[in-house]
This record gives C-alpha cells, sequence and structure tokens, in this order.
C-alpha cells in the first residue's frame, strides 16, 4: 500500500462481503490496473473496471462500488482528476531522470576511459578513406576502458587536440546534487537517510533518523491504519462477536475507545 502510494498517488482495496456486508478479505490491486466506469452524459461513477493479470484489453472484470476502497494520497491531488491522484514520483519525474540521465552518461564515461574526446586537426587536404582509416583506428585501439592511455600515431601533418571538461560539465555535476534532494523532498526522505551527505556529516545520521522515522513512517502507518477502519472495521461496528470487538480493540481509534478513563484525586 505504502509503496503504491509513493509510485501511483492511490492505492486500491478490493473488499470480499459476506451476505452482511462485512468485509472478509482485502486484496490490494495494481493502480494501472483499476479505472473508473463512468456515465458519459454526467460523469457520474458508478463502477470500477479491472483488468487482471493474464486478461488482455476488452475483459475487464466490473467491481461494485461498495466492493472497492480508493486511498488517495491527500499530499498530491490532481485537480484534473480526483479519482486519479498524483504522486511524488509523478512530481519530481524531471528530476528522476536527469539522475537516470546522468548515470548513463557517466556509464559511457567510463566505458571510453573517462576521456573527455578530443579533435583532429591538419592544414593538409585528406580524402574521405583516409578519415574513414584514422576513425576506425581511433575506435579499435583507442575506444574503451582497456585502451585508455595508447600511445596513437598520426601522420600527414596531424594534430590531436584534446578537449577539456568545460562550465556546463561542472554545472551537470551540481544538477545532479540538486536533483538528488529534490527526490529526497518530495518522498519525505531526509537526505541523509538516503546516504546523502554532501550538506551534513554523519552526526546528524540520527537525527535525520529520527525526522525520517517521526516525518514520514509514523504519519504514513497512521494514514493506513485509519484507511483501515473506514474501509474494513467499520464494517463491523454492529457485530458484538468476540473476533469482532478484538479487531476494534486492536485498531487505533478502538483503542482510544476501550482506554479507562484516568481517575481524578
Amino acid at each position: 500500500t505504502s509503496s503504491y502510494l509513493d509510485l501511483f498517488g492511490r492505492v486500491p482495496w478490493r473488499k470480499t462481503l459476506d451476505g452482511s456486508g462485512r468485509v472478509q478479505r482485502v486484496d490490494v490491486l495494481h493502480p494501472m490496473r483499476v479505472k473508473p466506469k463512468r456515465i458519459r452524459s454526467t460523469g457520474e461513477l458508478v463502477a470500477w473496471e479491472y483488468l487482471a493479470p493474464g486478461k488482455t484489453v476488452g475483459q475487464e472484470e466490473t467491481i461494485p462500488l461498495e466492493e472497492l476502497h480508493l486511498i488517495l494520497d491527500p499530499d498530491y491531488e490532481d485537480t484534473t482528476d480526483p479519482l486519479t491522484g498524483l504522486s511524488p514520483k509523478r512530481v519530481v519525474r524531471g528530476a528522476i531522470s536527469q539522475l537516470w540521465k546522468a548515470g548513463v552518461a557517466n556509464e559511457s564515461s567510463l566505458d571510453n576511459g573517462v576521456e573527455p574526446g578530443g579533435v583532429f586537426m591538419t592544414d593538409q587536404w585528406i580524402t574521405e578513406a583516409q578519415v574513414r582509416e584514422v576513425r576506425e583506428m581511433l575506435y579499435e585501439r583507442h575506444s574503451g576502458i582497456r585502451n585508455r592511455r595508447r600511445p596513437l600515431v598520426l601522420y600527414g601533418g596531424m594534430k590531436w587536440q584534446q578537449l577539456g571538461a568545460s562550465f556546463t560539465d561542472m554545472e551537470f555535476v551540481d544538477l545532479i546534487k540538486l536533483n538528488r534532494v529534490d527526490v529526497c523532498m518530495a518522498f519525505n526522505v531526509p537526505p541523509a537517510v538516503a546516504g546523502i551527505y554532501e550538506d551534513s556529516n554523519y552526526s546528524h545520521a540520527e537525527a535525520a533518523a529520527e525526522r525520517f522515522y517521526v516525518g514520514r513512517i509514523v504519519p504514513t502507518a497512521a494514514r493506513i491504519a485509519e484507511e483501515w477502519q473506514l474501509a474494513v472495521l467499520s464494517t463491523f461496528e454492529n457485530d458484538r462477536s468476540l473476533a469482532a470487538a478484538s479487531a476494534r480493540r486492536a485498531s487505533p481509534s478502538g483503542a482510544e475507545r476501550g482506554r479507562p478513563t484516568p481517575r481524578t484525586r
């Protein structure tokens, strides 16, 4: 449930009900497989359509409204569609994409021996065949991590001018750092908890872990417990059986109701 909220901003719970309307089972469905079914003329929600794994488009199953409980992330609301919801991943998808592209660029640079590249220069006229020959020689003998620092033999007055790191490359490194922080902020995770110590040190790790627990773990657990109360335990409110009473006492709200009132002295 928590992972789906982070990745999709919503999570559907499918409820299996008995003849009395009480929940007997809850299945967490993949958000991308559940779509609202509306009346075209009014947009009114009448049911849900679920595409089970292994099924193809056109084989959707209709789920009644009372058998599906949809949880939306309250911090990321999609104003264009209140039943869809946003997610931290969608909010910072640009930063996530840039981090991925930066990783690909770094991998390409490492595969090339971390060489910034260069330019061949010559004052003489060279043929297309000579250009192709030089290019093939570079690819075969001087590209890749195992060919790093191999001597390069030139001829015909050719010169090799190596390119240095530009200011844009340095900005690229700073952009990676900022993107990491943006992603952590979107998921409400202190950077130190994710192992990013650029603006902090190891002495702050304990405080960051405490902030992560108080600001992230506890609210998420409380939110899921509240949704469980609304979707599941509320169907047992009129059930006086021993099992239902135990379930109500185990819930956060039920624990508050079952707690004895302190006596005043």
